[in-house]
Protein backbone atom coordinates (compact mmCIF):
# COMPACT_ATOMS: atom_id res chain seq x y z
CA UNK A 1 0.00 0.00 0.00
CA UNK A 2 2.77 2.54 1.09
CA UNK A 3 4.52 1.75 -2.39
CA UNK A 4 1.10 2.44 -4.23
CA UNK A 5 0.69 6.18 -2.23
CA UNK A 6 4.43 6.69 -3.55
CA UNK A 7 4.26 5.82 -6.83
CA UNK A 8 0.94 8.48 -7.21
CA UNK A 9 2.83 11.68 -5.83
CA UNK A 10 5.35 10.47 -7.68
CA UNK A 11 3.47 10.54 -11.20
CA UNK A 12 1.74 13.38 -9.75
CA UNK A 13 4.61 15.52 -9.41
CA UNK A 14 5.54 14.68 -12.85
CA UNK A 15 2.28 15.53 -14.32
CA UNK A 16 2.51 19.28 -12.33
CA UNK A 17 6.16 19.29 -13.74
CA UNK A 18 5.18 18.57 -17.37
CA UNK A 19 2.39 21.31 -17.72
CA UNK A 20 4.18 23.85 -15.74
CA UNK A 21 7.72 23.85 -17.07
CA UNK A 22 6.97 25.28 -19.99
CA UNK A 23 4.71 27.99 -18.61
CA UNK A 24 7.53 28.89 -16.30
CA UNK A 25 10.36 28.90 -19.64
CA UNK A 26 7.87 31.83 -21.20
CA UNK A 27 8.85 34.99 -21.03
CA UNK A 28 7.27 38.15 -22.04
CA UNK A 29 8.82 38.30 -25.30
CA UNK A 30 8.34 35.99 -28.44
CA UNK A 31 10.99 34.46 -30.73
CA UNK A 32 10.22 37.88 -32.88
CA UNK A 33 10.57 40.05 -29.81
CA UNK A 34 6.80 41.04 -29.77
CA UNK A 35 5.24 41.87 -26.41
CA UNK A 36 3.08 38.50 -25.27
CA UNK A 37 1.74 37.72 -21.84
CA UNK A 38 1.78 40.93 -19.45
CA UNK A 39 2.12 43.39 -22.19
CA UNK A 40 -0.95 41.90 -24.44
CA UNK A 41 -3.31 44.06 -25.18
CA UNK A 42 -1.52 47.00 -24.87
CA UNK A 43 -0.82 49.69 -27.62
CA UNK A 44 3.06 50.78 -28.38
CA UNK A 45 2.36 53.84 -26.48
CA UNK A 46 0.81 52.26 -23.44
CA UNK A 47 3.91 49.85 -23.67
CA UNK A 48 6.62 52.24 -23.98
CA UNK A 49 8.39 53.37 -21.00
CA UNK A 50 7.20 56.53 -18.89
CA UNK A 51 8.59 59.95 -20.10
CA UNK A 52 9.88 61.22 -16.86
CA UNK A 53 11.68 58.03 -16.27
CA UNK A 54 15.19 59.07 -17.23
CA UNK A 55 18.05 56.65 -17.67
CA UNK A 56 20.87 56.82 -15.07
CA UNK A 57 23.86 57.57 -16.97
CA UNK A 58 26.91 56.20 -14.11
CA UNK A 59 30.78 58.00 -14.29
CA UNK A 60 33.21 55.84 -14.44
CA UNK A 61 36.09 56.63 -11.73
CA UNK A 62 39.32 56.85 -13.78
CA UNK A 63 41.20 53.90 -13.84
CA UNK A 64 44.12 53.85 -11.68
CA UNK A 65 43.14 56.86 -10.21
CA UNK A 66 43.64 59.42 -13.04
CA UNK A 67 47.13 57.75 -13.34
CA UNK A 68 48.75 56.95 -17.08
CA UNK A 69 52.04 55.89 -16.67
CA UNK A 70 54.11 54.37 -13.78
CA UNK A 71 56.36 57.07 -12.19
CA UNK A 72 59.69 55.60 -11.73
CA UNK A 73 59.76 54.12 -15.79
CA UNK A 74 57.11 56.59 -17.73
CA UNK A 75 56.06 53.40 -19.21
CA UNK A 76 52.45 53.08 -19.77
CA UNK A 77 50.67 51.71 -16.75
CA UNK A 78 48.90 48.21 -17.48
CA UNK A 79 51.71 47.64 -20.70
CA UNK A 80 53.40 45.23 -18.75
CA UNK A 81 50.45 43.29 -16.83
CA UNK A 82 48.17 44.65 -14.09
CA UNK A 83 48.97 48.19 -12.93
CA UNK A 84 50.37 47.03 -9.06
CA UNK A 85 49.14 49.51 -6.31
CA UNK A 86 51.29 51.12 -3.73
CA UNK A 87 49.76 52.46 -0.35
CA UNK A 88 51.37 54.95 0.56
CA UNK A 89 51.99 55.93 4.74
CA UNK A 90 49.38 59.12 4.45
CA UNK A 91 46.82 56.72 3.31
CA UNK A 92 47.25 58.06 -0.88
CA UNK A 93 47.84 55.08 -3.42
CA UNK A 94 49.65 55.34 -6.53
CA UNK A 95 50.50 52.67 -9.38
CA UNK A 96 53.34 51.91 -10.57
CA UNK A 97 54.38 48.76 -13.73
CA UNK A 98 56.16 45.75 -12.19
CA UNK A 99 56.98 45.15 -8.19
CA UNK A 100 60.61 46.54 -8.71
CA UNK A 101 59.20 49.77 -8.91
CA UNK A 102 56.64 49.00 -6.24
CA UNK A 103 60.16 48.62 -4.24
CA UNK A 104 61.78 52.07 -5.49
CA UNK A 105 58.63 54.02 -4.67
CA UNK A 106 58.27 52.52 -1.01
CA UNK A 107 61.99 53.41 -0.55
CA UNK A 108 61.01 57.18 -1.85
CA UNK A 109 57.46 57.76 -2.00
CA UNK A 110 57.69 61.30 -1.64
CA UNK A 111 59.24 61.60 -5.12
CA UNK A 112 57.35 59.48 -6.82
CA UNK A 113 54.27 61.13 -5.14
CA UNK A 114 55.10 64.47 -7.03
CA UNK A 115 55.19 63.33 -10.02
CA UNK A 116 52.23 61.10 -9.77
CA UNK A 117 50.28 64.57 -8.54
CA UNK A 118 51.41 66.34 -11.40
CA UNK A 119 50.49 63.94 -13.80
CA UNK A 120 46.85 63.98 -12.40
CA UNK A 121 46.84 67.77 -12.61
CA UNK A 122 47.70 67.91 -15.81
CA UNK A 123 51.07 69.73 -15.44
Amino acid sequence: MGTWKFSLYKSSFFVLLVILAPAAMTGCRTSQGTDKGCCRGLSAKESAPAPDIVPVKRERTPEYGGQKSCPVTGDALGSMGPAIPVALADGQTIYVCCRGCANRVQRDPQTYFRKVEAERSGS
